[in-house]
């Protein structure tokens, strides 16, 4: 791969903030799609008023699954989720610079949640290493390009 530019940290960061903000939408239109408003654990029907409480096991799988699901959808069918469509980045194999194999993308999503874990740090490694890949990019073998 050659004349290649890397999807550096703010421009990743300002995709990953557009992509948790329709997230963000979607998620709250699934939420009260059935016309209930959810307040903490406590579900309010805009009809009756009634308020049930507790989660359910559909409602967290839900919850987890869904933006597994969409994010990795996005990764695999347009090579890049909305926010970094629009930011003009793209994911490639960083070997080849080939679309990724689907075994690569499931990597990286749930090496992304592990970063998470340790306080960000996956992420912010991408302002200190040379091809600016996050820890999820260097398990999935894969890096951020600029596509303009």
């Amino acid at each position: 791969m050659r004349d290649i530019r890397y999807g550096g940290f703010w421009i990743r960061l300002l995709a990953f903030l557009l992509d948790l903000l329709m997230l963000g939408v979607l998620n709250g239109a699934l939420a009260t799609a059935d016309f209930g408003v959810y307040v903490g654990r406590s579900r309010i029907d805009a009809v009756t008023g009634a308020v049930s409480g507790g989660y359910d096991a559909t409602g967290i799988g839900l919850a987890l699954l869904l933006p597994m699901l969409i994010v990795v959808g996005f990764w695999g069918a347009k090579g890049a989720t909305p926010g970094q469509s629009i930011c003009g980045l793209r994911i490639v194999d960083a070997d080849t610079g080939a679309r990724p194999a689907v075994w690569q993308l499931l990597v990286r999503y749930v090496m992304a949640g592990v970063s998470v874990l340790f306080a960000g740090l996956g992420f912010l490694w991408i302002a200190f290493d040379p091809r600016d890949q996050a820890w999820h990019d260097k398990a999935a073998r894969t890096v951020v390009v600029r596509t303009r």
